[in-house]
């Protein structure tokens, strides 16, 4: 079985990140403290929660409008992503996203707007 390495979100297929794409497994705490004897004390509410931190080397003016476009007029999201580390395909049914970041780079030759380290967090509900 072939695994579809396209990154969607909502069903819409968006650029690839680059290799600069980290996964991580999140533990959220309620509480968490230490007590006069130096020992940890937490109250943990969700084990495992997804995040994906996707960074693009460069993208157009019409892709960045496409991530704004699927991303900021929602609370949540669908991500359909593709997991270099261990190759497979997941999808976050649930999820919602951080503070989009880039750089705005000129392209000399027709000058045209070109979008530099462009950074999107995908963080599971």
């Amino acid at each position: 079985m072939a695994i579809d390495m396209t990154w969607k979100i909502n069903g819409t297929a968006i650029p690839t990140p680059g290799i600069d794409t980290k996964y991580t497994e999140e533990d959220a705490q309620l509480t968490a403290y230490r007590d006069e004897n130096g020992l940890l004390h937490k109250n943990t509410v969700a084990w495992g929660k997804r995040k994906v931190e996707c960074v693009w080397p460069i993208l157009t003016n019409d892709e960045i409008n496409l991530l704004r476009k699927l991303t900021k007029n929602s609370e949540y999201v669908t991500l359909t992503y593709y997991n270099t580390q261990d190759g497979t395909s997941g999808t976050i049914s649930q999820c919602y996203t951080g503070d989009l970041t880039y750089k705005l780079h000129t392209y000399a030759l027709n000058n045209e707007p070109m979008w530099l380290e462009v950074g999107l967090n995908f963080i599971e509900r």
